[in-house]
């Protein structure tokens, strides 16, 4: 039996749109909103957790760097989003489509696929991303010394 592989089905199912709003870290347009609703009303539907009623809908607050600066300070909680527009039916959609594209994925993983290939996504070489931050920070102070050397003149004694 060969070594254990880390399977992360989530970064697998990241799409290049959402990276592309969140490349210096998470900034979602909404959070606990019609999507999130949608799929908790599907799972809690005709059980004592099904809600009764739906919060009101919250816009989002505050300017990029604002956002930031309170997810830094760990003071970002909360939902934002059109909860009103929330459906048991798209959520069963929304978890649908989600495990159709995970279960091929994890069925070539099963059949000996190389899971790095399979579950990846170009997530994680965002600076933002704490598993490469180390990585992106030696690459920066590399690039700075270089440029240091260069300006400098050093290249050019003997």
């Amino acid at each position: 039996m060969g070594a254990p592989s880390l399977v992360s089905a989530q970064s697998g199912n990241s799409k290049p749109d959402d990276i592309k709003q969140s490349w210096l870290g998470a900034d979602p347009v909404e959070h606990g909103g019609k999507r999130d609703t949608s799929m908790a009303l599907w799972l809690y539907q005709d059980t004592p957790r099904e809600p009764k009623s739906l919060p009101p809908d919250l816009p989002l607050r505050g300017s990029r760097f604002s956002r930031a600066w309170e997810r830094f300070q760990n003071r970002r909680w909360g939902y934002w989003g059109e909860v009103s527009k929330a459906s048991p039916q798209w959520g069963s959609d929304l978890l649908s489509d989600e495990l159709g594209a995970f279960f091929p994925k994890f069925r070539a993983w099963v059949d000996g696929a190389n899971p790095s290939r399979i579950f990846t996504s170009w997530e994680a070489l965002l600076p933002s991303n704490r598993t490469t931050f180390k990585a992106w920070l030696l690459t920066a102070a590399v690039a700075i010394l270089l440029i240091m050397y260069f300006k400098a003149g050093l290249s050019d004694l003997p």
